[in-house]
């Protein structure tokens, strides 16, 4: 985590010369080695010990030249066991923190300067920060030298300013040292005082929303340090919140969750997660402004937030809303970028932080100007905070929503690094199979790191007419939500599916016309990747006819760390009718939220209509009953680079004839043969019109391209497609 100094450089190339046999300061040769070498020839005995002496000088210089090498690669404990040989001590003449009374989510700056004589060496030199909880402070315990929260080096300076922030109220004081490193020891040179944010450890923070299934309430959940009287106070005036709601609080421990490193008490680990509260507003009017403020009763508020309850269903806007503005949500999944405590977890560097502070920009025009889109939603399809068993990841992630959480509705679905499909059977707070069938001998179902789905569980509260956080629905509008797990068991008879199906049938199309499904794995993705590619289909296997046949106009998705837009697609075939109506669902992944970027490139595919591999969200814009506008806005870019209309009267027929892609992977010779004998006995047992496809070491083009010219699939495979008269390959 350091930077090597050019005059330690100097200074290490110095030292080791005194012994080095390629010393350019070695004396020239005497006048009697000069003589020697110009001596008649010797006896054979002689040559040979001359050659002995040669070879052993080589073996010799060889040895010490590696030695040189492998010092110079060495850590730089070599220097300061060099310079301590000398007795120069390492004393700081300064080390000071600009502040000691913080705000939440202050930077601060650290000076640090070396006494006279200077160490020539500090690579070893860093700040450390640590975490003192009230309770510490309480029994007077001091935390010990490794128990750090982060650390950050100086770069190898003998004097400078090294900034340390945001740092995030975690119901704690910040404290930090100036460690260096002597003798394989560290050694700390300079502390400072606590220091301890304004408002203390029940400050509330990390406020976010959630709709309910009642149409007339909203809920809303904080952070915070214990308290008497935890409340929500509320009401249609700013200055007259008059309504109070009492709050419920719960925490999580440690033994709560699966395994490590989630359940490893230790500073980057688990640690205190403050309470967390959870309170209703009630009786709320559809359409209308309301402020807000939750905390203690008689003491720490939050300050005063607003939000806008959606247009009741079956209403597009409100009645202050001119002809032609829109009701729109926010969509994106795998959206945090994990750092260190004290890192900047919300930099606008073109990942997560640029997507929150865009979505902010939105959403400031939009309150500016409500004539165009009114937005009512957040939706997070999965992969949220990427914490993988660290408190303060999630400290962070609540942080980084909450401007937009605090004002929209943050409705989540679950991901593979929130829940962990194989962790943790007994704990599975759902109480239902982990095991989807086509990871029940697989190895990619520990990705929340122990976590197990507990922290996601605890700090939000979905409506309570599915299973939890898992799976779940609301109306907003004129649209139906399904929110449903794509890490829960998934086949028919299951219980999620058996729930998708009853929530599916319930909908009522006069009212709300649009039908959306989020999953955070998608059925229908394009990315080079083989193993998640094949789990794809069976998803459709298993959901795409049933989806169809309910007229679901929208998959949301996300997992890959990209974005794709499909065609209106049914068993791998587009699907519209002359006048350009869908007539087939459109999957939209928007896996491309922060994490970061998967970059493998993407396969070829007839329904894939864009595809970006960069970061960036959705926006949806629902107009009326029948017409939809998606954009997908880039983060790198700043603007919109894709769009499209979905137009649809939802009424395609049902009960169409699925036709599944033939997919034979073929990793060995024997599997590769089968695959070619399968291939072949179905084309000719159905007559169809088959285009094979074979990727071998030498990838060669067949017929037609069924990758991107530049992509290479990551395992030998062959593909068989059926070609369909509306779906023709470009020639």
């Amino acid at each position: 985590m350091t930077s090597r100094g050019s005059d330690a450089s100097l200074e290490r190339r110095t030292f080791l010369s005194a012994s080095s046999p390629h010393s350019e300061d070695a004396p020239p040769p005497s006048d009697v080695q000069t003589r020697a070498r110009k001596s008649p020839a010797a006896s054979p005995l002689h040559w040979l010990a001359g050659l002995i002496a040669v070879v052993g000088l080589v073996v010799v210089a060889s040895l010490l030249h590696a030695t040189e090498n492998s010092q110079s690669l060495r850590d730089d404990q070599d220097v300061l066991e060099a310079r301590d040989a000398f007795n120069i001590p390492r004393r700081l003449a300064r080390f000071e923190v600009n502040q000691s009374v913080l705000d939440n989510l202050d930077t601060v700056e650290v000076a640090f300067e070396y006494k006279a004589p200077q160490p020539a060496f500090y690579a070893r030199d860093r700040v450390a920060a640590y975490c003192v909880s009230a309770a510490d402070e309480r029994a007077n315990r001091t935390p010990s030298l490794h128990e750090f929260m982060d650390e950050v080096s100086t770069d190898g300076k003998g004097s400078g300013v090294v900034q340390i922030g945001p740092l995030v109220n975690m119901r704690c004081s910040w404290l930090l040292r100036f460690i260096t490193r002597v003798d394989e020891d560290d050694k700390v040179l300079g502390e400072s005082e606590l220091l301890r944010f304004k408002r203390g450890p029940t400050q509330p923070l990390q406020v976010h929303l959630a709709l309910t299934e009642k149409a007339d309430e909203m809920r809303v959940k904080w952070v915070s340090d214990n308290v008497s009287t935890p409340v929500v106070v509320f009401g249609e005036e700013r200055e007259k919140l008059e309504r109070v709601e009492r709050a419920t609080q719960s925490s999580y421990q440690a033994d709560d969750m699966c395994h490590g490193p989630a359940t490893a008490v230790a500073p980057r680990n688990y640690r205190d997660p403050g309470q967390i509260f959870d309170a209703v507003m009630t009786k709320l009017e559809a359409g209308k402004r309301y402020f807000y403020q939750v905390g203690d009763e008689k003491g720490e508020k939050s300050v005063v937030l607003e939000f806008r309850m959606p247009p009741a269903v079956g209403n597009n806007r409100l009645a202050e809303d001119v002809e032609g503005s829109s009701m729109s949500f926010f969509v994106y999944g795998d959206l945090n970028t994990p750092v260190g405590a004290t890192d900047n977890f919300a930099e606008d560097n073109g990942n997560c932080g640029t997507t929150m502070q865009l979505i902010r920009e939105d959403m400031e025009r939009a309150a500016a100007d409500p004539s165009k889109h009114r937005y009512v939603a957040v939706m997070h399809v999965g992969d949220l905070a990427y914490a993988m068993g660290s408190t303060y990841i999630w400290d962070q992630f609540g942080h980084l929503i909450e401007y937009a959480a605090a004002r929209l509705p943050y409705m989540i679905s679950m991901g593979n690094h929130d829940y962990g499909f194989l962790e943790g059977v007994k704990k599975d707070p759902v109480k239902w199979p982990s095991h989807p069938t086509f990871e029940k001998h697989g190895t990619h179902g520990h990705d929340s790191y122990g976590e197990c789905g507990v922290p996601s569980e605890k700090r939000f509260h979905m409506p309570d007419n599915g299973n939890g956080v898992y799976w779940y629905s609301f109306d907003t509008g004129l649209a139906h939500h399904a929110v449903v797990s794509s890490e829960h068991e998934f086949t028919r008879g299951s219980p999620l599916h058996k729930w998708l199906m009853d929530d599916l049938k319930s909908v009522d199309r006069s009212k709300t016309p649009w039908v959306f499904v989020y999953i955070h794995r998608p059925l229908y993705c394009s990315v080079a990747y083989s193993g998640d590619y094949y789990r794809s289909l069976m998803f459709r296997d298993e959901l795409e006819q049933e989806l169809a046949d309910h007229h679901v106009d929208i998959v949301f998705a996300g997992h890959y760390h990209s974005y794709e837009r499909t065609c209106p697609v049914f068993g791998d075939r587009c699907i519209e009718s002359p006048s350009g109506k869908a007539m087939a669902p459109v999957h939209l992944m928007v896996g491309s939220g922060g994490y970061k970027v998967d970059d493998a490139g993407f396969y070829r595919s007839r329904w894939r209509e864009q595809g970006f591999l960069e970061h960036g969200y959705g926006r949806v814009h629902i107009y009326n009953s029948t017409h939809l506008h998606f954009e997908f806005v880039s983060d790198v870019e700043r603007r919109v680079k894709d769009d499209a209309w979905i137009v649809s009267t939802h009424d395609w027929p049902s009960n169409r004839e699925r036709y599944p892609p033939g997919y034979f992977p073929a990793q060995d010779i024997a599997g590769f043969g089968a695959a070619v004998m399968l291939a072949l006995l179905a084309s000719y047992a159905s007559g169809a019109n088959f285009t094979i496809f074979k990727m071998a070491s030498k990838w060669k083009k067949l017929q037609q391209e069924d990758l991107d010219p530049n992509v290479l699939p990551h395992n030998f495979t062959l593909r068989v497609l059926r070609h369909h008269p509306d779906v023709r390959a470009k020639k």
